[in-house]
């Protein structure tokens, strides 16, 4: 069972999987381990074994990281119609959250709203880039030139889209799309008014 720092840091990961921007924090109480392996030792013992040089050439790595696709990678079908909602992001604890002191800081069952207190930087815009009506729509609604934008797709390659649109695109994941209430394609998420707000974009046929 993670432990409950742990959790905390995970609840706030769910939220915001493709910020581009890190945030250094403060302390949180009291700290635990980490469990995991290092994830450079990981990359060191996976390396000395020399099984990942075998059969690689740098044409068999380029394709290998266009093709990539992440194993939950989400697909969502077209909106059907324009549409705005606030999703319902509240999360109750079950476990008690000690603080310094080791008193009962946050006890279980008490219930929060994240993005009260996780800053949402810009706009995500959520679609299907393998689409041609949703990629032309992107176009015509300049959002790859709006500096506040970040790219979220859920389908074609990242690294070929990266490529052309010269910036970075990240795939959609279901863990965010669970917790943002992600229903259809093309959605805007932003924060407005300290509440998170999706919008849902009817794209025509070209």
């Amino acid at each position: 069972m993670a432990c409950p720092s742990k959790r905390i840091l995970i609840v706030a990961a769910l939220l915001w999987a493709t910020a581009a921007n890190a945030r250094e924090l403060p302390g949180l109480g009291r700290t635990w381990p980490i469990a995991e392996r290092d994830m450079i030792e990981v990359i060191h013992a996976e390396i000395n074994k020399g099984k990942w040089k075998e059969g690689m050439t740098p044409e068999n790595f380029k394709h290998l990281v266009e093709e990539f696709k992440p194993a939950d990678l989400a697909k969502l079908p077209r909106a059907g119609r324009n549409r705005e909602f606030s999703p319902d992001l509240t999360v109750t604890l079950d476990v008690d959250i000690p603080g310094p002191d080791g008193k009962i800081l946050y006890p279980k069952g008490f219930r929060y709203d994240p993005a009260k207190y996780v800053p949402l930087v810009g706009r995500y815009v959520v679609l299907d880039l393998s689409d041609p009506d949703q990629r032309a729509w992107f176009v015509k609604e300049k959002l790859n030139d709006a500096g506040d934008v970040t790219i979220i797709s859920s389908g074609g390659s990242f690294a070929k889209l990266g490529e052309e649109l010269k910036r970075p695109v990240y795939y959609l994941q279901q863990i965010v799309v669970d917790r943002l209430k992600l229903k259809a394609v093309p959605s805007i998420v932003s924060k407005e008014k300290g509440r998170i707000m999706v919008r849902e974009i009817k794209v025509e046929a070209q």
